[in-house]
């Protein structure tokens, strides 16, 4: 599965072997919560690596349906590669957008991601304020039609800096008889690194937790690979 676009490509892999390039180690603690980092986890948690390889671009997709999750990689010209981990039986697709690629993973009708990834001409320092009334922008399209009538944000620390999320829930929903087909919760946010800017944006169906806590926990595992 190869993008169609020449200037990415997407490397979905089950396994990538024993490369020099880059790791990135997932950390499970003793209550079970997941953490994902590119140091290595501290010694009395459960450690599970996966290893990134940057030289082999036209390596092709391996699918293992196992439930397990593997490494999505996108190469951006100007960056390097970015990675983020998703579960072996979501949808991935990869297309341009502007300058940099929009990636979505998906999962059935039940859940969907979309990472906008925008190289920065030049590198630039990450300003906290910055980054918060960017989010608040995005956020503005999703509070009129919100039960929580409010943004409140937090933040989702991971190995290619904080991201900054506001979560909401569709109002018409929870007032319709039959919510079939809609998605009733809408996150967006951004995380800003020095090389690249990444628009998030979560979309979950139904009352369900379990796909928004599959979303964040693979969000968790973004890292930014530099040229």
């Amino acid at each position: 599965m190869k993008s169609r676009f020449t200037h990415f490509w997407l490397i979905l892999v089950a396994l990538l072997g024993s490369f020099p390039a880059m790791a990135i180690n997932k950390c499970v603690d003793a209550s079970g919560n997941v953490s994902y980092q590119v140091e290595p986890c501290p010694a009395e948690q459960k450690t599970k690596t996966f290893n990134i390889d940057s030289a082999v671009p036209d390596a092709e997709v391996t699918e293992q349906i196992s439930g397990e999750v593997v490494p999505v990689l996108v190469e951006l010209p100007g960056v390097g590669e970015v990675a983020v981990m998703a579960y072996d039986h979501w949808q991935v697709s990869l297309q341009e957008a502007g300058s940099g690629a929009l990636l979505t993973l998906e999962n059935g009708d039940v859940m969907r991601i979309e990472l906008t990834y925008s190289p920065r001409a030049e590198p630039a320092v990450v300003d906290d304020g910055v980054q918060k009334a960017s989010v608040r922008r995005l956020a503005a399209d999703f509070v009129d039609d919100s039960i929580e009538q409010a943004v409140k944000m937090r933040r989702l620390p991971t190995p290619a800096g904080v991201a900054i999320l506001a979560n909401f829930t569709r109002r018409d929903f929870r007032e319709a008889a039959d919510g079939k087909g809609a998605f009733p919760s809408t996150t967006v946010g951004l995380l800003e690194h020095k090389k690249v800017s990444i628009a998030i944006k979560i979309e979950t169906f139904g009352t369900d937790t379990v796909a928004h806590d599959d979303a964040l926990e693979v969000l968790s595992s973004l890292v930014v690979v530099e040229s």
